[in-house]
């Protein structure tokens, strides 16, 4: 990464598309803290529009790594709003809204986004270093003074860290080392909701996990990597359905009954909170249970939950179109409920090439990441990518015009900085006056 040549597409782009790039970050950065502006204006489908521009004559030197990803997200793209329709006419026609379905198209077309970060992966790495003193006081004035609870800033922290992989010093490794810890400490005095604590975590046990994996890899044959890793999945997916089943169970009983959410007596003030919120847990468990009776999906333009919950949580169904865009606090688990076996093994199989490709670029790195230039920028991808998921799995980000974008174009970039290291090329970082 130190002192390489722009990249040959980078020479031939035109001023123009540098500045229309530098427009979409733009927006993506000011939609990271300010996400309500999308209440009051649709500039999130103008730039949808602006970004489909840039990327519509894609053409670019795919890597085998990246192959599998780029598939799973053309076809989630392309062949599943297509499903979701064909589901919705056959399963719920009486209930199918045309103009709903035009809304639920937003879990599609913000795929854009992907796209635009993996074409223009070096560029973006280009203006992170340009920018990354303006980024750095945007991140640390975010955390320190809004506690960072903007659902789309989440993957911000891990961009800081690509500005930072490198500097032209020698001691370029320290301060990478002195802004991690800086994160570290200002997430741990500010965090008040619940999803950037346990992000908080992540970035905790990324470090644990790179000692742990030296030691493992050294001692643990790569056969029983394998088997304990399939272990711990089957493991951990049938305590959760059992769970989730007891609790779909246990609701739907007091439902019948009368009963609302007080009676569980686990609702207050003080638990009210993204991990602390045991409605999520109503609404997922409702979920499980409308999956098992619709395992091929409630498709898109459809109500999403029965009518007797809405005396159980007090979600306001009642309200013109509220159960058709409602919302379970949980990306992936509205999505497969709408979207049935099909989404579910998109998310199992996307989830899972990210999770390999990433294992077999660290192990490559003998799981010293830190110590690269190149190997900071991607483990500062992999923990936005971290990020993202997690605010994914306890809030309303992929069903939603004002997080979607920040999901997808955090992927987009990992896939891209994921395929340049496999294929021993470093993401460009060099000025953006080099440029000739």
């Amino acid at each position: 990464m130190e002192n390489t040549q722009a990249t040959p597409a980078l020479f031939r782009m035109s001023k123009l598309k540098q500045y229309l790039v530098s427009l979409v970050l733009l927006y993506l950065f000011i939609q990271g803290i300010f996400p309500n502006i999308e209440r009051f204006t649709l500039w999130g489908e103008m730039f949808v529009l602006l970004t489909f521009y840039l990327v519509y004559n894609m053409s670019l030197d795919v890597r085998s790594e990246q192959k599998q990803i780029l598939l799973l997200i053309y076809l989630w793209a392309f062949l599943f709003p297509v499903y979701g329709l064909l589901m919705a006419v056959i399963y719920q026609p009486a209930t199918f809204a045309f103009i709903y379905f035009l809304r639920h198209l937003v879990f599609f077309y913000y795929c854009v986004f992907f796209f635009f970060a993996f074409k223009y992966g070096d560029l973006i790495c280009l203006y992170f270093k340009k920018w990354r003193f303006y980024l750095m006081g945007f991140v640390f004035w975010c955390v320190l003074f809004e506690g960072g609870n903007a659902v789309s800033f989440s993957p911000f922290l891990g961009f800081l860290l690509i500005c930072v992989s490198e500097f032209k010093k020698k001691r370029d490794k320290h301060i990478f080392y002195i802004i991690f810890c800086l994160i570290l400490v200002t997430m741990f005095v500010s965090s008040g909701q619940g999803t950037n604590k346990l992000i908080l975590l992540s970035y905790f046990g990324f470090v644990f996990f790179q000692f742990f994996a030296r030691f493992w890899t050294k001692w643990i044959p790569p056969k029983v990597n394998r088997i304990f890793i399939i272990v711990v999945v089957i493991s951990f997916g049938i305590f959760f359905v059992k769970y989730i089943s007891y609790f779909n169970h246990m609701t739907t009983q007091l439902a019948a009954l009368g009963q609302n959410i007080a009676a569980l007596e686990l609702m207050s003030e003080e638990n009210h909170t993204d991990l602390g919120g045991f409605w999520r847990l109503v609404l997922w468990s409702h979920l499980y249970g409308r999956f098992l009776d619709f395992p091929w999906g409630l498709g898109l333009g459809t109500p999403l939950f029965s009518n007797w919950l809405d005396g159980f949580v007090m979600l306001h169904l009642n309200k013109p179109g509220e159960n058709y865009v409602q919302g379970a606090h949980n990306s992936f688990i509205t999505l497969i409920a709408r979207m049935g076996i099909p989404a579910l093994v998109f998310f199992m199989a996307l989830f899972y090439c990210v999770l390999r490709m990433s294992i077999k670029s660290f192990r490559k790195m003998n799981f010293r990441p830190f110590q690269t230039t190149r190997g900071r920028a991607l483990s500062g991808s992999f923990l936005a990518l971290i990020s993202i998921t997690i605010s994914c799995s306890f809030n309303v980000v992929l069903e939603s015009p004002l997080y979607a974008g920040a999901f997808w174009f955090t992927l987009g970039l990992f896939t891209r900085l994921l395929g340049d290291f496999a294929n021993d090329k470093p993401p460009e970082m060099n000025s953006l006056d080099d440029q000739r």
